[in-house]
């Protein structure tokens, strides 16, 4: 069952269309596959899929799966051996994707658009295209054979090849042509600098909007930015990104919801340059001018020097601020990058997409952990609505991956601490053993990659690199400051400064968040934290974990279930009033103060939970 969700999980990343089939079948369990030949499904689609028919069957569909521009996939599909020695008997062979079915082959390639998929006939093979699918491995096929990639020729081992002349030949030209994006007859908008990525992506949302396939969707973009529609034309790589956006909303998606949706663009925006000052003989024939009306004139007043106005002045600046300002004041209100849960923090940062280095600070057993558990959980349930969810990465230096699992099945599923200790078969009902296992499948294919094995700070650095290289990311949290390992310093504050700083420029290097947990002391005799100065000056944004009432001892403290998160620092934003969430004690879920009087409430006080404060 586990190669099965691994295999779902890396044809999603390459862009597949991937569809439940019944177990040892080729029918679908969806009524409604077809819907998935105009977009593909989505990580939460599958998390539901999966809860619902673990073990199912997997299948891809054509019409649907990411291919380069101009190109579509198709399968040579051999199922006789006449077939396959026919295909073997041709010159152009070459190498490609090709997984082993109980028939025969399934050989994977890149087609130009527009051709068609075409029967099997005469000892030919057929050619799989369009709204059709195939099953893909490890399915099982009903005779009990299970597809395989055949050695060496996976997708993970070798790109999609480029359909060779034979297999155009057998493919069907179109009878009818395939819709298109066409240019109405009135002429489409030209988009001047300064508003060329706005109105490219606006375009392009229309197109989505009205189901346009994803490849004639990226030609039709790059068509209209190379033929004036953008003057001068975006290098092709914003075009490439631009449509990439749009791509991450299913086809058919409104105009209105796809710019409600839209994230900040982390791209500068397009700046015109300022005026040049005019030429030395202009100034000279204006001088010249004016000295001459003031001869005839009579007139006794200075000669005024004219000077263009340099490039920070505002009479040459004010339009262009007023403009940027107005169209940063009126997008949407949209939470991006990492994220708490707990709506007022996320309302008033608009996510944490904006900062660099987050320092979380607060003593031991206070809910720093537990604090940031909701960040990573919260923001990969919403990134899994989308179609190309960012990751959220993980660095566990204290505590275990099993913890991490174990906290999401309180979090989200509500199961009590007792169904997560060993012990838990004695005390757990059917019912609680049902969440159990729909938590196991929908944590397996949430957005987050979780490392709890490493600690030196370079080790950490080049994986977060790697990650970025490899798609979206969302943001980083590591569990904690203390024990990450760096070049010995002349104390342990110096090195935790070391780290404050490292992190802090890799965030700005890269443009994600980066949160980082650290673990504050007390002094003998004193039950105030001593919080780290220097963590505190390096982050952009500082937030500091209490439990309890203000003033109470330790012992008191950790026995409460109220937690405050205060923000000691604010670089983007005012700094908010502090938070106040309450633990719930069976599962380990935060929850803000009104929030859980509802739960109360609703519950007839059911909820188990100790003093409040």
């Amino acid at each position: 069952m586990s190669a099965v969700v691994e295999a779902i999980r890396d044809y999603l990343k390459r862009g597949w269309s991937v569809i439940p089939i019944r177990e040892r079948d080729k029918r679908p369990l969806l009524d409604t596959w077809e819907q998935f030949s105009r977009q593909r499904p989505r990580p939460s689609d599958w998390s539901a899929w999966w809860g619902k028919w673990p073990g199912c069957n997997i299948a891809v569909i054509y019409s649907s799966t990411w291919a380069p521009e101009g190109k579509q996939l198709v399968c040579v599909d051999t199922d006789t051996p006449e077939a396959e020695a026919w295909v073997e008997a041709q010159e152009d062979l070459p190498p490609t994707p090709t997984a082993a079915t109980a028939k025969g082959k399934h050989r994977y390639y890149y087609a130009p658009e527009g051709l068609e998929h075409s029967n099997a006939c005469a000892g030919r093979p057929e050619v799989r295209a369009g709204v059709h699918y195939s099953l893909l491995p490890p399915s099982i096929h009903p005779s009990g054979a299970v597809y395989t990639w055949s050695e060496g020729l996976g997708p993970a081992d070798m790109e999609i090849a480029s359909a060779p002349a034979w297999v155009l030949e057998i493919m069907q030209k179109p009878k009818v042509p395939k819709r298109q994006v066409q240019r109405k007859q009135e002429a489409l908008p030209t988009f001047d600098e300064g508003n060329r990525n706005n109105g490219l992506f606006r375009l392009c949302a229309k197109w989505r909007a009205d189901g346009v396939p994803e490849n004639q969707l990226r030609s039709a973009a790059h068509d209209f930015n190379r033929t004036g529609g953008c003057q001068p034309p975006l290098p092709d790589r914003e075009v490439d990104s631009i449509v990439a956006s749009v791509l991450r909303y299913p086809a058919g998606t409104s105009v209105g919801r796809q710019l409600a949706a839209q994230r900040e663009d982390k791209q500068p925006a397009e700046k015109p340059l300022p005026p040049e000052p005019p030429p030395l003989d202009e100034v000279a024939a204006a001088r010249e001018e004016q000295a001459m009306a003031q001869e005839v004139n009579g007139l006794a007043v200075p000669p005024v020097t004219l000077v263009a106005p340099g490039p920070g002045h505002l009479s040459a600046l004010a339009g262009q601020m007023i403009e940027e300002f107005d169209a940063y004041r009126k997008r949407p209100k949209v939470i991006t990058g990492l994220r708490t849960g707990f709506a007022r923090l996320d309302d008033h940062f608009l996510g944490f997409a904006r900062q660099q280095l987050i320092v979380v600070q607060g003593p031991s057993g206070y809910g720093k952990t537990l604090f940031s558990q909701h960040c990573i959980f919260a923001t990969a349930l919403v990134e899994n609505q989308l179609q190309e969810p960012a990751l959220t990465v993980v660095f566990l230096c204290e505590s275990s991956r099993q913890q991490l699992l174990s906290a999401y099945l309180g979090y989200r599923w509500s199961l009590p601490r007792a169904c997560r200790r060993p012990g838990s078969e004695d005390v757990m009902t059917d019912e609680q053993a049902e969440r159990m296992m729909a938590g196991y499948s929908e944590f397996e294919l949430l957005p987050i990659a979780v490392h709890d094995e490493f600690k030196d700070i370079a080790v950490i650095e080049a994986r977060i690199r790697q990650y970025m290289e490899e798609g979206p990311v969302a943001g980083i949290v590591i569990d904690h400051a203390q024990e990450i390992e760096v070049p010995r310093g002349r104390s342990r504050h110096e090195e935790v400064a070391m780290i404050a700083v490292r992190f802090r420029d890799l965030a700005e290097k890269l443009g994600i968040p980066i949160m980082l947990l650290s673990q504050t002391t007390f002094k003998d005799g004193n039950y105030e934290p001593q919080y780290s100065r220097g963590l505190r000056e390096k982050s952009s944004l500082c937030l500091v974990v209490s439990r309890g009432k203000p003033g109470a001892t330790r012992e008191v403290a950790v026995q409460s279930n109220v937690t405050r998160i205060i923000c000691d620092k604010s670089r983007w934003e005012p700094a908010p009033p502090p938070l106040i969430l309450i633990g719930d004690v069976d599962t380990g879920r935060l929850f803000e103060q009104e929030e859980y009087e509802r739960l109360q409430a609703a519950e007839g006080g059911a909820r188990r939970n100790h003093d409040n404060g």
